[in-house]
């Protein structure tokens, strides 16, 4: 199992680090501007700090755009996994930069078959929000189950990081799985 922090604070991200829990760091815009300084700056002292893959999100809306957020953020560290949305456009994005050998997590996942999708399309890791989906009165771990069994009867090498993680319990479901 790898840990990954949803933070863009580095003092946070260190904290972890020091503790050994941070294999991994998903950040979002929303994160990033929190943190009141430039973009370049946030993301140039995550990348220096972690040697584990660190998701930076796209913003565009048009799989064009998508793509060109992309290849630049990509540029940025060798780490660099680039987080696209689970839409039409995304998916699109992501078969493109998969292609190109850009890393890619498929974010906002909320079904298997949309984590199905994510995978043909090449993304290197899916994050379904399991606390959302627990909110909507399903039940996350589930459908991460259901990802898992998916993955496993296809072959895809797609990596699972379960986000929206709102409590310890989840945890105990998910200790003997080996994708995540």
């Amino acid at each position: 199992m790898k840990f990954f922090i949803d933070t863009a604070n580095i003092r946070e991200i260190e904290e972890g680090l020091r503790l050994g829990m941070v294999d991994g760091v998903t950040t979002n815009p929303s994160l990033i501007a929190k943190e009141k300084r430039s973009f370049e700056e946030v993301v140039h002292d995550i990348l220096e700090r972690v040697s584990g893959p660190v998701s930076l999100e796209v913003v565009g809306l048009k799989s064009e755009e998508m793509v060109a957020e992309g290849k630049k953020l990509a540029k940025l560290g060798d780490q660099v996994v680039v987080k696209v949305p689970m839409t039409t456009e995304g998916l699109k994005a992501t078969n493109i930069l998969s292609n190109e050998g850009i890393s890619v997590n498929q974010t906002l996942i909320f079904s298997p078959v949309q984590a199905l999708m994510a995978a043909k399309a090449g993304a290197d890791y899916v994050s379904p929000f399991v606390g959302r989906l627990d909110d909507a009165s399903h039940n996350g771990m589930d459908i991460v189950e259901q990802i898992i069994t998916i993955y496993d009867h296809y072959g895809f090498d797609t990596e699972i990081i379960v986000a929206s993680v709102r409590h310890p319990v989840m945890f105990w479901k998910v200790r003997s799985w080996a994708r995540i």
